[in-house]
């Protein structure tokens, strides 16, 4: 079984127009945000071919097409033309109820077709001296859900986004 590599943050995320800055495993790296592509968990388990919101709305969603090759661990990846997505997540987000929740897709800076996709949880292990108040705050300022982990390892944590989350899992560890 390969080791889980520690999150650390050496310096908050960096967040601009030109991408985001990330660490993982003590390296930092940037991403940026796919120009037509869009994750949705649904608020139920099963898959569905539509999107209500698109349904009700079809031109705040042009050129939708369901990525089912990209789409994996609970969350359908969507694609509509670059102009219309943001229009076309806040739609997601306000007037969807089939949507538990919606996010943006990165990629690496110059390659534009090598989605990474965020899905709805994020592993943290923290240093031994961690601040549970931190936690706290974390757990509440970005409305996640607490998943229990190890027992007998009490500095590391799984949370999972919920309805009321409203960043993605980057930009969360990114916080």
């Amino acid at each position: 079984m390969a080791k889980k590599k520690t999150v650390r943050k050496r310096s908050p995320g960096k967040s601009s127009a030109a991408g985001t800055t990330i660490q993982r495993g003590g390296e930092e790296f940037r991403v940026e945000k796919s120009k037509d592509s869009f994750v949705v968990k649904r608020t139920t388990s099963q898959s569905a071919t539509t999107l209500v919101a698109a349904t009700r709305s079809p031109d705040l969603f042009p050129g939708l097409k369901r990525d089912a090759k990209g789409s994996a661990k609970g969350v359908e990846l969507y694609h509509v033309k670059p102009a219309a997505l943001d229009k076309a997540m806040n739609e997601l987000r306000k007037n969807s109820p089939d949507v538990a929740w919606c996010g943006h897709v990165y990629h690496m800076p110059g390659d534009p077709n090598g989605l990474m996709t965020p899905y709805d949880d994020i592993y943290i292990e923290l240093k031994p001296d961690f601040d549970e108040s931190k936690i706290n705050k974390l757990l509440d300022e970005h409305a996640l859900e607490l998943i229990p982990e190890d027992e007998d390892s009490p500095n590391v944590f799984r949370v999972r986004l919920t309805s009321l989350s409203k960043d993605n899992p980057i930009k969360i560890t990114s916080a």
